[in-house]
């Protein structure tokens, strides 16, 4: 209840009441509610002061907050610039697109955590991790 109190200053008093109705749409994460505009007002902010880079949506209505999120809401973003989907690797994963690489599954062999791959039919006496 304290760290509720501490993160919503705006609620006088946090109760069971109010716990339940705040986590009832969207879980303990950040609920924003409103217009496409709103909503995007609010995703914009988040990227100007905390440099979000993504986000995670959850649903109230299903399928209906997903209709509503790519009907209402990505034109919205789009047109602020905050969502495209013209990446480096058409139809490529994370990964491929991350490094600009098509194919690339796994860190690049430069990277320190490419040392600490399992790779299919090794034996867990194979995978050894590296000193």
């Amino acid at each position: 209840m304290e760290a509720w109190s501490k993160a919503s200053p705006g609620i006088p008093k946090w109760t069971k009441h109010t716990v339940a109705k705040h986590i009832t749409v969207g879980g303990l994460g950040a609920t924003v509610v409103g217009t496409p505009s709103q909503v995007a007002d609010e995703f914009e902010r988040w990227v100007a002061e905390a440099d979000v880079d993504g986000f995670n949506l959850a649903y109230a209505i299903k399928p209906g907050t997903f209709v509503d999120v790519i009907e209402l809401l990505l034109p919205e973003l789009k047109r602020r610039g905050l969502f495209w989907n013209d990446y480096e690797v058409d139809g490529g994963t994370y990964r491929e697109n991350f490094y600009g690489k098509p194919g690339q599954s796994g860190p690049l062999p430069e990277h320190v955590a490419s040392k600490y791959r399992w790779r299919k039919g090794m034996s867990s006496g194979e995978a050894i991790i590296p000193e």
